[in-house]
C-alpha cells in the first residue's frame, strides 16, 4: 500500500514498492520505497532507478552490486572482484557488464571501460583524450597507431607535447606543416627533424655548403658542420668556422678535459696538430739509433685491391715490428690495421741527422787526406 502525505504527518511501517512507493508526491508511481533491510530505493515511472544498499553502495540501473560480474579479472596480483566497485555505471541492456567502473584494489584506484569500447575523457562537450581497448592512449586523436598518439595543429610554438618544470619553463615538441618535428625550449627552436629525415641543430635548413646534408649543426659562435650528402659530386662531411680572421679551430680532440689535438685553419691552409706541449712530457732525452731503425724499414709499392690504383708506403704489420708507435691494430685481427705516417717524422728526422753527421765526418776526413 501507499500513503499520500499531507502536511507534516510522519510515516512508519510502510515499505512500498517500485510501482507503489511508500513516500511519493501526487505522481503515484514515483517516489521512495524500502525493498530490503537497511536499503533505500528510488522509483520513477513505476520502475526502480537507484538505490543505496545495506553496504552503503549507490546503485544506478541495478539492484545488487554482487550480482554484477563485469569487474572479474586480475590486477596488481589481486582479483578485482574481491573489492566491490566504488562507482559502477551499467549498460541497461546488459546488466552483467559495466560501461564504466571505478574500484579500489589493494590501495590502488582503477578506472575501467567496457569490453572493446574506448574510455573517453572530454571537456566542453569535446573529446580530449581516450584509451582504447588495446591500452593505447590518444590525445586529440581517435585512430591510435601506437601506445601514445598525439594529434595537433601545425603550431610549432605551442606544440603537441610540452614538458615543463615547476617554474613553468619547458620544452616543446611540435609537428611541422610538412610532417617534420621541431624541438623548442626557452622560446626558441633548438633542433628539428625534417620530413626528409634530416636532423638539424641550430638551423632550419638541411642545405649546407651547396648540398643537402643528413645532419647539420650550427651555432651562434660561427661553428657549423654538415654530415651526409644527397647531391652527387658534393662533399659528404663539411666543417666550417665562421670566424673571418685569426686561427679557426675546426675540430678539437680531448681525452677527459685535456686537449690532445686539433684541426685548425688560418683561412688559407689547414693544420693537423697532435698534443706536443712540453708541460705534458717528462723524461725527455735525445733519440739515438734512429738510422739503424730506418734501415730496418721496408718501404714498398703496391696496388690497391679496391680500385686497382697504385700506392706506396709500408705494410702495417711489418712496420709494427720495427716502429709499433706508428701502427694501430694487430695483424690478422678483426679490424684492418692502419699506419699513422706522421709518427714516422721524428725517427726519420733523427736518422737524417745521424746520416748528416756521418757525412760531415767523412767529408772532414776526405778534406784532410786531399790536403796531404
Amino acid at each position: 500500500m501507499s500513503l499520500i502525505l499531507s502536511g507534516s504527518d510522519g510515516v512508519s511501517d510502510i515499505d512500498g514498492s517500485a510501482s507503489t512507493p511508500a513516500i511519493r508526491g501526487t505522481d503515484a508511481n514515483t517516489g521512495i520505497f524500502f525493498p530490503a533491510a537497511d536499503t533505500i530505493a528510488f522509483a520513477e515511472g513505476g520502475a526502480e532507478r537507484m538505490r543505496i544498499d545495506s553496504s552503503g553502495n549507490l546503485l544506478v540501473g541495478t539492484t545488487s552490486a554482487s550480482s554484477i560480474t563485469g569487474w572479474s579479472g586480475s590486477a596488481v596480483g589481486q582479483t578485482i572482484q574481491s573489492a566491490q566497485p566504488v562507482l559502477a555505471i551499467v549498460d541497461s541492456d546488459d546488466t552483467t557488464n559495466f560501461v564504466t567502473w571505478l574500484a579500489d584494489v589493494g590501495g590502488t584506484t582503477y578506472l575501467y571501460g567496457k569490453g572493446a569500447y574506448p574510455l573517453i575523457l572530454g571537456t566542453s562537450n569535446t573529446e580530449r583524450m581516450r584509451i582504447d581497448s588495446s591500452g593505447n592512449v590518444g590525445i586529440g586523436a581517435t585512430s591510435l597507431t601506437g601506445k601514445l598518439t598525439v594529434r595537433q595543429s601545425t603550431d610549432a610554438t605551442n606544440g603537441g607535447i610540452v614538458i615543463e618544470d615547476t617554474s613553468g619553463g619547458g620544452a616543446v615538441i611540435s609537428r611541422l606543416t610538412d610532417g617534420g618535428l621541431t624541438f623548442r625550449n626557452g622560446g626558441l627552436e633548438r633542433a628539428r627533424i625534417t620530413s626528409g629525415g634530416e636532423l638539424l641543430v641550430g638551423t632550419t635548413s638541411a642545405s649546407f655548403a651547396g648540398a643537402t646534408r643528413q645532419f647539420v649543426v650550427n651555432n651562434s659562435g660561427g661553428f657549423a658542420a654538415g654530415f651526409g650528402n644527397t647531391t652527387a659530386g658534393n662533399e659528404t662531411v663539411v666543417i666550417q668556422n665562421g670566424d673571418t680572421s685569426g686561427t679557426r679551430r675546426l675540430v678539437v680532440f680531448k681525452a677527459g678535459t685535456t686537449g690532445v689535438g686539433e684541426i685548425s685553419s688560418n683561412g688559407t691552409t689547414t693544420t693537423y696538430a697532435t698534443s706536443s706541449d712540453y708541460r705534458l712530457k717528462e723524461n725527455v732525452a735525445p733519440m739515438t739509433g734512429a738510422l739503424a731503425k730506418v734501415l730496418e724499414l721496408n718501404p714498398v709499392t703496391y696496388t690497391w685491391k679496391s680500385d686497382g690504383s697504385d700506392g706506396q708506403g709500408f705494410i702495417a704489420h711489418e712496420l709494427q715490428e720495427v716502429y709499433p708507435d706508428a701502427v694501430s691494430g694487430e695483424k690478422d685481427g678483426e679490424k684492418m690495421q692502419g699506419v699513422d705516417y706522421g709518427k714516422l717524422t721524428p725517427i726519420l728526422t733523427a736518422a737524417l741527422q745521424e746520416a748528416i753527421t756521418k757525412i760531415e765526418t767523412l767529408e772532414a776526413r776526405i778534406a784532410v787526406l786531399e790536403a796531404k
